[in-house]
């Protein structure tokens, strides 16, 4: 399965597996820290969201929705987060509480040990139960949530009164007000901690071998690049140009699919939420160009390699597909273990022509209130609190002093700029307007099928078709938590 979310592995934003360092060193293991690195800052960015205390009663004996500041008694939160270490979110915590002196945040970090797409399956799994079961004693006030799982828990959730729709809409990028708002509704089920898009990794020294200093932007001399930096040995790929083509041993592969559908004018569900890619030609197109990376002759990749994460710390892979917490993995390994890369990042290639000038996709976790709770009032003052600009900062210095190389994402509209000359961070920055995602109900479940689809030797419609419709009748589950 390809990586996916901020891991422990980014997926997240980090592989499961240790990233094992070869080549002309004695063989040595990255500690998992390292490669978990992705996780914990996917965490530090959840902690944040979900450690929410307001003014109210804390106790379990309070009236249902009856407002904490009538009962003028103190307040517990219950806090379920993933990830992130306690030192990166406590100052925030400590600083409400201050100013709310009523307010006491219990957080607990429910993520398990192991990796990640278990973890996942195993958190998402204890929530479902505790949600259903509806215990007042048990049932968190907020928890954590991916951006791909969160159409499924609306039913479950407690929309804010405190932040309307059409300023969600005029304050956060559009991902944000398709993952966690109902136009229709009008409504604001959830708010992010930071955001994510995904960018080009790439190794200066190899593509300054090729006379090259940036990769291209656009995809036909990016592709050309690839091919051009890519080694054999009989048939054997001894060094790879670009990580694509195949999902088993790539990161972001569904993420990189579907940006690719969007560049090439697809729509994948319609305004009803129904999956409809299979109707387009394009996605055909797609399909192909993805599964090219892969070809024998002249691709730049190959099934039988190792992961990509583990290539390119070796200097063995030019180019690969990161999220922001991956790149920050790869720069901590490299300089921990004095690996010496020279390593840059460029815009995601993009074609001719499309509706946007940047097609790009994100993915992040944020924070939702559970229904029924008797002080959600006070989970949403915290929760608005936590998205002004100035927590966003806070928690973004706490993440590069505890993990280093740099911040998060600012998922706000109006802090753009200050991103703008981060040696890093610019690159990611500049396509988070045109970042884009879908409601995929049960990420998990989706990605596996997209991974199907991308891991089948051949590229055709049929199974195009039969992937659209696997998809469709997942969406049909909305709400049914397994």
């Amino acid at each position: 399965m390809s990586d996916f979310y901020e891991q422990p592995e980014y997926l997240k934003e980090t592989d499961p597996d240790p990233i094992v360092i070869t080549e002309d060193k004695p063989k040595q293991k990255i500690p998992g820290f390292l490669v978990f690195g992705l996780i914990a800052l996917v965490a530090v960015t959840i902690l944040i969201l979900l450690f929410s205390g307001l003014s109210g009663q804390g106790s379990r004996t309070v009236k249902r929705n009856q407002p904490d500041e009538q009962t003028g008694k103190k307040v517990v939160l219950q806090w379920w987060g993933v990830f992130l270490d306690r030192s990166v979110v406590q100052p925030l915590i400590d600083e409400y509480q201050a100013l709310n002196p009523n307010v006491t945040i219990e957080y607990s970090n429910k993520w398990p040990q192991g990796k990640f797409y278990d973890s996942a399956i195993t958190y998402r799994a204890e929530l479902n139960r505790i949600l259903k079961e509806n215990d007042p004693v048990k049932i968190p006030d907020i928890f954590m949530i991916n951006n791909t799982w969160a159409a499924d828990y609306e039913q479950y959730t407690k929309p804010s009164n405190n932040i309307d729709f059409d300023t969600l809409k005029s304050t956060f990028y559009k991902s944000v007000v398709s993952d966690f708002g109902d136009e229709a509704t009008k409504s604001v089920y959830g708010l992010p901690m930071w955001i994510d898009t995904f960018a080009i990794a790439y190794n200066k020294d190899l593509l300054l071998n090729a006379a090259v200093s940036t990769p291209p932007t656009s995809w036909a001399t990016f592709k050309s690049l690839a091919q051009n930096l890519t080694v054999r040995n009989g048939g054997t790929i001894v060094q790879a140009g670009f990580s694509a083509g195949v999902a088993s041993n790539t990161s972001f592969a569904m993420e990189l699919f579907n940006i690719l559908m969007r560049q090439n004018g697809v729509q994948i569900v319609n305004r009803q939420g129904i999956t409809i890619f299979s109707e387009s030609p394009n996605t055909l197109i797609a399909l192909e160009y993805y599964k090219s990376f892969i070809d024998p002759i002249n691709g730049t990749w190959s099934s039988s390699l190792p992961k990509d994460t583990q290539l390119f710390v070796e200097g063995k892979l030019a180019m690969m597909i990161v999220s922001s917490y991956r790149l920050r993995e790869i720069i901590k390994a490299n300089e921990d273990f004095n690996l010496g890369l020279n390593i840059g990042v460029s815009q995601i290639p993009q074609l001719p022509g499309q509706s946007e000038p940047i097609h790009n996709w994100v993915d992040y976790w944020g924070n939702m209130v559970a229904l029924n709770r008797p002080n959600s009032q006070s989970s949403w003052r915290f929760l608005e609190w936590l998205s002004q600009p100035e927590q966003y900062r806070k928690l973004s210095r706490n993440i590069k002093n505890y993990y280093g190389v740099f911040g998060i994402l600012y998922p706000r509209l109006d802090m753009s700029d200050e991103l703008k000359s981060d040696e890093y961070l610019k690159v990611f920055n500049e396509s988070l307007r045109y970042a884009e995602s879908w409601d995929m109900v049960k990420g998990l479940e989706v990605r596996e099928e997209f991974d199907k689809l991308l891991n089948q030797a051949l590229a055709n419609q049929n199974n195009i078709a039969k992937t659209n419709n696997a998809i469709q009748l997942i969406l049909t589950l909305k709400g049914k938590l397994g």
